[in-house]
């Protein structure tokens, strides 16, 4: 501190830290920009579990179902059953009609009517965007942290050394 009790203009050391913090917040910013979620980053699982009973069992592509009409759960093939109502047409989908909802493909079954397919594609949408609203909060939030983290850290360590230094410093 100089005499007056303010802070002394900028330093060698501050001015490296700055040089430094901006080397640093040009790639986290970069991949901040290449790595934000988009749609198609959203798991269908993810997204299912969102819907309501009534719509998500007009999709045939749930996960861990296969177009061949097996599922892959713990509990085998009591799901199928739940999800198709022990019907066998909702296993024997030929004819199945698929529509794009912010570009991803969704394939419903082939005994689900124009209307439920639009109603069913809205509600999907709303989920795939709650969803993604969700994720792009926290990737906000992470990226953030990864750009002032490091150089707070290292102004912290170069204020410390400084002190340190003072102490050693006699005044004359």
């Amino acid at each position: 501190m100089n005499p007056t009790g303010a802070d002394p203009p900028l330093n060698g050391w501050r001015r490296v830290w700055i040089v430094l913090s901006v080397l640093w917040a040009v790639p986290v910013t970069f991949l901040a920009f290449v790595l934000w979620p988009m749609p198609v980053d959203v798991l269908p699982s993810d997204i299912y579990g969102q819907l309501s009973p009534h719509v998500f069992k007009r999709f045939v592509d749930w996960p861990g179902y296969h177009h061949d009409g097996t599922a892959e759960f713990s509990v085998g093939e009591d799901l199928t059953d739940l999800f198709c109502g022990g019907d066998a047409a909702c296993r024997d989908q030929r004819g199945r009609k698929t529509i794009s909802i912010a570009g991803r493909d969704v394939t419903f079954r082939a005994d689900v009517s124009e209307r439920d397919r639009v109603l069913a594609a809205r509600e999907f949408d709303a989920a795939l965007k709650s969803r993604l609203a969700n994720q792009r909060k926290a990737f906000v939030v992470e990226s953030v942290a990864w750009a002032i983290t490091p150089p707070a850290v290292l102004y912290a360590c170069g204020s410390v050394c400084a002190w340190v230094r003072r102490g050693f410093v006699t005044n004359s």
